[in-house]
């Protein structure tokens, strides 16, 4: 719990609330049930589906979406106060949302397993107003995506089984990033789409139809991608993520059987070539064998 604590010391004048699997279902029920929001598709999803990684997606957009203010998963530690969140210049009243880049790695956005994990905000932590239509649209849209891959594998939803690129993209940064950019691009205030690229080596706030987002370094420093450099001793780094979460160990990630993880290239261009070059070798050596047992099995003996 220390890293929780870090966020009372350093903003004292917040009042701070933690929601574990103990008391998370009696705020559910509580805000979105009959005497709230009256939401009985949101609290009946809640109960029913059983993935502890999913219900954890749900709970930070829920408690965003009513609550407003700052959500932090507990293994991120506060450095610096949250005034220091919105820099100098900014005015707070035509922000609705700050969040930070995670992953700002393009190049690789048409990999087949990278795509995915190639761009997008960073959901350990971030701010907004309360009852912004964007959070209530990240609740909605992650239960029709586990809806929808439960029915294809002919399941109820306490029973679905989503690997970890499922989990990102249906309910988790993958999610997030996509409403968020849907969001940006509501309106008719923009001369052309936002796209990625207007994020691409962000080096210092941006704000964008209200939402304000922050370099990778802000919530994301240290990663070892994303040019988030190596360290937090840094005045740009507002928070240190601990990656103490075990919920990816329960979602299977694609493990070659021989080159192992191509996410442990950590976005290295010659790394993923070389992994992706090796990869395709091995498959059709695997090809061309299996063809030639066929054809030795047709001649008999």
């Amino acid at each position: 719990m220390e890293h929780v604590k870090s966020w009372a010391d350093k903003n004292p004048e917040w009042r701070w609330e933690v929601l574990t699997e103990t008391n998370e279902l009696k705020y559910v029920e509580h805000q979105f049930g009959p005497q709230g929001l009256n939401r009985p598709d949101i609290t009946d999803f809640f109960r029913t589906v059983n993935s502890r990684i999913i219900k954890a997606d749900l709970l930070r957009y829920m408690v965003m979406y009513f609550e407003g203010g700052l959500y932090a998963d507990m293994d991120v530690e506060a450095l610096q106060p949250i005034r220091n969140f919105i820099p100098n210049g900014f005015d707070e009243g035509a922000i609705d949302l700050v969040i930070g880049i995670e992953a700002d790695e393009p190049a690789f956005k048409d990999h087949p397993i990278l795509g995915g994990l190639s761009r997008s905000f960073c959901q350990w932590t971030f701010m907004c107003k309360p009852l912004l239509p964007v959070m209530m649209k990240m609740v909605e849209n992650a239960m029709i995506n586990v809806q929808q891959i439960a029915k294809g594998q002919g399941v109820n939803v306490s029973d679905v089984k989503m690997d970890f690129y499922q989990i990102i993209a249906s309910t988790g940064p993958g999610l997030f990033t996509d409403v968020i950019m849907q969001y940006m691009n509501e309106g008719d205030s923009q001369e052309s789409p936002i796209t990625w690229d207007a994020f691409h080596q962000l080096d210092e706030a941006k704000l964008v139809n209200r939402v304000l987002v922050l370099p990778v370094k802000a919530f994301a420093a240290s990663q070892t991608h994303s040019r988030s450099g190596d360290t937090h001793k840094t005045p740009a780094a507002l928070v240190k993520h601990h990656y103490a979460s075990t919920w990816t160990g329960w979602h299977p990630r694609y493990k070659h059987p021989v080159y192992g993880y191509v996410e442990d290239c950590l976005f290295d261009e010659v790394c993923v070539s070389d992994w992706d070059r090796k990869v395709r070798k091995y498959e059709n050596n695997q090809k061309t064998n299996r063809v030639e047992g066929r054809a030795k099995e047709s001649q008999g003996p």
